[in-house]
Order: structure tokens, then C-alpha cells, then sequence
């Protein structure tokens, strides 16, 4: 058994949650309610896609993969202690906080916090955004990670022998490194970027998929204090997006039209620059 999607990201904030709901109601158009003591966005039918708790210093604090049942996550769990990974199931206080049945933490090679899981929890209010924004998840999961891996020969194998997830494409650049994981029909749920240093992970960014390139486009123009880098069209998933800096300091790509992989025709292949044009950076 597998990892089937991204389920949900936990980040974290210097700032205020006020200013993440504002953010992400204002700009990304999702929906967000404070609850305990974090802020917890939906952009479809799930309790939530993304937590945000207030902390020294914003980044990630963990990223939610569904294996899709119990049984799949007991075979994980096994995966894991057979190949000496550290492994702690979650209390039933942390499944209620994550909406979710059961679900296990553990570390990839390189450091990033992981919570496997199963059972999250649909809810009866319908989700309405707030611009009119229609996300593009259900079986494809939230969007992807770029995860910055320390240990990135150890951690790609880590996703791709253990978790089960598929190559789709490969960057080997001059200044960059880079494998982009699938886990279900989303060309990648999963970039995984060679890290300047050996030692450590960082989220570099997350990407949430509209349905519209009019919705892209607006983001840009309700976004323009938080804009990192203009609308473009990557070479590899055919993604046009835009680039925001979210509040926690961590960059929301937010995109249109993304690639699907075909398994029965899929081959793998290289790509030499991320772009076919736009996403040049901005100053702000």
C-alpha cells in the first residue's frame, strides 16, 4: 500500500492568524475559521486543507499524506520499522485537531515532520468561496510541496521505495536538482529540490489548483503586495501560476490547468528550465 494524495499541510506563522485569514480569504478566495488556538483553511468539501498555528518563526510544521485505509496504513507503519525509520502513532486528541480517523508522525530522511493518515473528515457546510474560486482537489489531493531535502539521494528513495510514490519528471541543472513525485493522476504531489546544505529540509513552496486562468489572473491583480512572481507557464506540468508570499513567509503557487498522467503511457523525462515563460521574480 501507498500514499493516494496530499491531504493537508501545517504551517506556521510569526504573525497573527488574522492576517493568514485575510490572506487567504482576500487573495486565494478559500474559506478560513479560527478553532482552538490555529486557523484552519478549506478549499473543498474536507474540514481543512491547511492549519496555521502561531509560532517564533513561520514555516512548515508538517504535511499530511493519505494512504486511503486502515490497512494501508498499518503496511506503512511496517515499511517504515522494517527499514528503522521512527515511528509514533497519534493520540486520539491529535487525530480530532487533523479531522481525521487515525494517523501516524515520522520524519523523511532529510528532517520534514510527516503525518500518514486515513479517514479525513468530510463536513455538511458546503464550502463557498468567498470570490467565487473553484479548486481543483478531489482524488488529485490538495495541490503539491516543494520540499528542500538536505539528505536528497536518502529522501528520494525514502518517497519512492517506502511511500510508494512514481517519478514523473527529473531537473538536473547546473544550479538545481530536482524530482517531481506523483502519488495519484497530479503530475507531481511532491518536488523534491536538492538543498543548498546537507543537513535539514524547508518548505519552498506549496501550490493550490483553480479551475480558471481568469482566477490566476485576478489573484495577481488582489495580490499585488504579496506577488513573488509574475504569472508564467511551467515547462513540465503546464501550469500557469502566479507566485504569492503568504504570511507565513512560504510561497503559495496558484495555478490553472495542470498536467495528468496517463500510467499507462507515461515515460519519464528530463527537463532543462522550469518555465516556458513568465515567473520572473518581484520585488516588493
Amino acid at each position: 500500500m501507498s500514499v493516494i494524495s496530499l491531504g493537508y499541510i501545517h504551517l506556521t506563522t510569526e504573525g497573527t492568524l488574522g492576517e493568514w485569514k485575510n490572506f487567504a480569504t482576500s487573495v486565494l478566495g478559500a474559506a478560513a475559521v479560527e478553532r482552538d488556538d490555529e486557523l484552519l483553511i478549506r478549499v473543498d468539501e474536507k474540514a481543512f486543507r491547511i492549519a496555521v498555528t502561531q509560532a517564533d518563526s513561520g514555516g512548515l510544521a508538517s504535511v499530511g499524506l493519505d494512504v486511503g485505509d486502515a490497512a494501508g496504513l498499518d503496511l506503512l507503519r511496517q515499511k517504515l520499522a522494517e527499514a528503522g525509520y521512527a515511528v509514533r502513532e497519534g493520540s486520539a486528541e491529535e487525530a480530532r485537531r487533523r479531522s481525521v480517523i487515525r494517523l501516524l508522525h515520522c520524519n523523511d530522511p532529510s528532517g520534514t515532520p510527516l503525518e500518514l493518515f486515513y479517514g479525513q473528515t468530510y463536513v455538511r457546510e458546503q464550502f463557498v468561496s468567498p470570490l467565487g474560486v473553484r479548486f481543483v482537489t478531489g482524488d488529485l489531493g490538495l495541490g503539491h510541496v516543494l520540499l528542500r531535502a538536505g539528505r536528497y539521494d536518502d529522501t528520494l528513495a525514502f518517497y519512492r521505495d517506502i511511500l510508494g510514490f512514481r517519478i514523473s519528471d527529473v531537473w538536473n541543472g547546473k544550479e538545481v536538482t530536482a524530482t517531481f513525485l506523483r502519488c495519484n493522476a497530479r503530475h507531481h504531489s511532491i518536488a523534491l529540490r536538492k538543498a543548498d546544505d546537507e543537513g535539514g529540509f524547508s518548505l519552498g513552496h506549496f501550490m493550490l489548483q483553480v479551475d480558471d486562468v481568469n482566477t490566476v489572473g485576478r489573484a495577481q491583480e488582489y495580490g499585488q503586495e504579496h506577488l513573488a512572481m509574475t504569472i508564467g507557464r511551467h515547462f513540465n506540468d503546464e501550469m500557469i501560476s502566479c507566485y504569492l508570499r503568504s504570511p507565513s513567509g512560504v510561497n503559495v503557487e496558484y495555478g490553472t490547468g495542470g498536467r495528468r498522467v496517463d500510467e499507462a503511457t507515461w515515460v519519464v523525462g528530463q527537463i532543462d528550465a522550469p518555465s516556458d515563460w513568465g515567473h520572473h521574480p518581484v520585488k516588493n
